[in-house]
């Protein structure tokens, strides 16, 4: 009687062991049958690399004074001409490039001339990609290399000295003239000449002298100081 239940009780494990091992024949015969592939990565395009010193012009889109420029403030321009990497272009007309000021010194009363120096962050291409970038300036349009510092991206503006004495001298002539034909001696002229030139110093010192102003539609030249690496492989 006890064998009897016995085997009452094995059957249902019997039966499961069967079903298992049936539906694993039955998945292995279709893996044979049907490989599985592993999905093939998409071909990446070759990577671009802008070596550094590469140059890259752009035309500003807004307007950088030493008059309210401040450090940290952001600014932007969009390429002007093509940036070319091994025979295809990888940098297009239209892509924007991000900037920030770096250091903004007013011209002074007395002394001191007017400097600004501007750095470079960040490219973003038409595709919506950004990449970021260490540049700083090389050339701009209306100033003389010899105003530029290269190695640190600095404009500085001429210097006034030579315009600060022409209107000294202006002032000590017109008091000449004036004070001179009012009295009409030599020594009224020489009086009229010190007030004159007097006048003159105290309009350069009540003055600032030129500002550093880059325009909206400026074309700069900037330089690459790091490699860049456009696109991913």
């Amino acid at each position: 009687m006890s064998d009897m239940n016995g085997m009452k009780c094995r059957r249902p494990l019997l039966l499961l062991l069967f079903v298992f091992l049936g539906v694993r024949l039955m998945a292995q015969q279709v893996n044979e049958t049907f490989p599985l592939q592993e999905p093939e990565a998409p071909a990446g395009k070759p990577a671009a690399i802008l070596p550094k010193r590469t140059e890259i012009v752009l035309d500003l889109k807004s307007t950088v004074s030493t008059r309210t420029a401040m450090v940290g403030d952001k600014f932007y321009g969009q390429v002007a001409v093509p940036v070319v990497h091994e025979d295809r272009i990888v940098v297009p007309v239209g892509s924007w490039v991000v900037g920030e000021v770096r250091s903004s010194q007013r011209a002074g009363r007395i002394r001191g001339r007017a400097e600004l120096q501007l750095g470079f962050n960040s490219i973003i291409l038409p595709s919506g990609e950004t990449r970021q970038i260490v540049g700083r300036m090389r050339q701009v349009d209306g100033y003389k290399s010899a105003e530029i510092d290269r190695s640190e991206g600095q404009i500085r503006q001429e210097s006034q000295k030579g315009e600060d004495a022409a209107t000294v001298a202006k002032g000590a002539a017109l008091g000449s003239i004036v004070v001179g034909s009012a009295s009409q001696s030599i020594r009224g002229a020489a009086i009229g000449g010190a007030g004159g030139a007097l006048a003159g110093l105290g309009l350069t010192m009540l003055g600032r002298g030129d500002e550093v102003e880059l325009h909206k539609g400026t074309q700069i030249t900037l330089i690459l100081d790091q490699d860049v690496v456009l696109v991913k492989k």
